[in-house]
């Protein structure tokens, strides 16, 4: 990522701030409160962590879910992938997961 000039910031910058009613979509399918949301560095998908111990991968230029991703027991605290996207971490309440985003993305 490219340095910020000084003084410069995405807080106070009117770019970075969303607005109200700007959002592209409504994500819905979640049970319980989302707790963290992940973007692919490379492709249009996010994924939703929730404390319903699932995630929702989602395709964010349609707003369509692709598919719901268990295997946690417990609320899923935050999500993260790498920087190619090639693996998506969770973490949950005394447990960290690893997901190979292949197994559910359809990477070309």
């Amino acid at each position: 990522m490219a340095a910020l000039p000084p003084g410069f910031s995405r807080r106070n910058n009117p770019d970075w701030l969303p607005t109200a009613g700007s959002s592209k979509h409504a994500l819905t399918g979640h049970r319980d409160a989302v707790n963290a949301v992940a973007f692919h560095p490379v492709y249009s998908a996010l994924v939703s962590a929730s404390d319903d111990s699932t995630m929702k991968v989602w395709d964010w230029e349609t707003g369509e879910m692709e598919r719901t991703l268990k295997g946690h027991t417990k609320r899923i605290t935050d999500c993260e992938y790498d920087s190619k996207g090639k693996n998506l971490g969770t973490f949950a309440l005394f447990w960290i997961g690893q997901w190979a985003t292949n197994k559910f993305h359809d990477i070309r």
